[in-house]
């Protein structure tokens, strides 16, 4: 339980401050004098590095059967990289370019909590509801609180408000323990009390069939590639409208508040039966959520889209990494998990250069909301006709 705990105490601090970059970085560049385009462009490295790096991490991590190491050798860097970052003056904003890349790297190194988190949880989905509601209240606080500050302070200061929290997460991940071997006793147990009373043929018929729906992937990919690249520029989008920093901060931040009751209702309800339901209506609200951003044109109306937005995130995020944990082991859950963060960042990544072309083409974000909302529907679409949480003997 103390472990547990830790590393979710951990968590908590990185995203908090990881959610103050994700959010009002953007609005930091735009502050030394980059345009929209070549802001979302430089926030698309980020996107790149968490596609081509989570598998690979999480192929090495289960390789040498460590994933402590790489949570610390991530915070470490995501620490001095940050120092660079903030410290770039416009005329050489270029180098932001493999900075951001080198950041999203770090990033998915400390990424390996989440696959650690469920072995010592044993991939409850009570526990991983936690795991997602814990990640939810980082990005409340961090993102609600931040707005506050850049209102007090200044968006020139962001460094050293994203810095402190970074800070704290890394004394959190000195005191993480990891025992692999009592990990692979607890699992073994746990499999094999779940195989009691069961034949030898219905248990090969099932390993057969262990496997991850693709569909999931490419849900995961479509939706991300239309709605992602929005967030990334959310409180550009949301200054064209209010004028308050504060009210901005709020707009986000009641986003992952809502999230964090929804992904612990999510963990408590869903079962086999229900998790392509589930999924639907996570792909289905994303959707609803982008018609919702592009008919707003005032502070209430964008706070009907986040509660539309938190639903939707809470619902298939969560629905995902249960049935990814559910059926993986310690030995492979380092690489499916890093390919469903990759196909997710994928989506990011192509979905930032789409917007990027589309903003130099028409420099009107509600032009590029309405081209995209169309995509998370093709997720809808995938997990309509593709995807699969049991199956059945043939």
């Amino acid at each position: 339980m103390r472990n547990r705990i830790i590393l979710l105490l951990s968590v908590f601090f990185q995203m908090a401050g990881g959610i103050s970059f994700f959010t009002y970085y953007p609005r930091f560049l735009s502050a030394l004098g980059a345009d929209n385009s070549l802001i979302s462009f430089i926030i698309s490295m980020i996107s790149l590095a968490s596609f081509i790096f989570p598998s690979l991490i999480g192929f090495f991590s289960d390789k040498f059967q460590t994933r402590n190491w790489f949570i610390r050798f991530g915070i470490i860097g995501i620490i001095i990289n940050a120092i660079f970052i903030f410290f770039i003056g416009i005329e050489y904003i270029w180098i932001c370019f493999p900075l951001i890349f080198i950041n999203g790297f770090f990033f998915s190194c400390f990424g390996m909590t989440y696959p650690l988190f469920s072995e010592i949880c044993l991939n409850d989905a009570k526990w991983i509801s936690y795991y997602n509601a814990v990640v939810a209240s980082a990005w409340f606080f961090g993102s609600f609180f931040c707005g506050i500050y850049i209102d007090l302070i200044g968006i020139e200061n962001l460094f050293y408000y994203y810095f402190s929290f970074l800070v704290i997460s890394f004394v959190f991940t000195l005191f993480i323990k990891e025992n692999r071997e009592e990990i692979f006793k607890l699992n073994r147990s746990l499999k094999q009390n779940n195989l009691l009373n069961v034949d030898l043929e219905k248990i090969q018929h099932d390993n057969m069939l262990n496997k991850i729906s693709p569909s999931l992937y490419f849900a995961l990919f479509f939706r991300n590639f239309g709605v992602r690249p929005i967030f990334n520029v959310l409180a550009i989008f949301f200054a064209l409208t209010l004028t308050s920093d504060t009210e901005i901060g709020f707009l986000i931040s009641i986003n992952y508040l809502l999230q964090i009751a929804i992904s612990v209702i999510i963990g408590k309800i869903i079962n086999k039966k229900n998790m392509k339901f589930i999924l639907i209506l996570g792909f289905l609200f994303s959707t609803f959520a982008m018609l919702g951003y592009y008919f707003s044109r005032d502070f209430w109306g964008f706070l009907i889209s986040q509660f539309l937005v938190s639903f939707s995130y809470a619902a298939f995020w969560t629905a995902t990494f249960i049935y990814i944990s559910q059926k993986t082991t310690p030995e492979n859950k380092g690489r499916y998990v890093g390919m469903a963060n990759s196909f997710f960042s994928l989506g990011n990544f192509t979905g930032n250069i789409f917007i990027g072309i589309l903003l130099i083409i028409n420099d009107n974000f509600y032009f590029t909301i309405l081209v995209l909302f169309l995509f998370p529907t093709i997720s809808v679409l995938f997990i309509l006709f593709g995807f699969k949480s049991t199956k059945k003997k043939v």
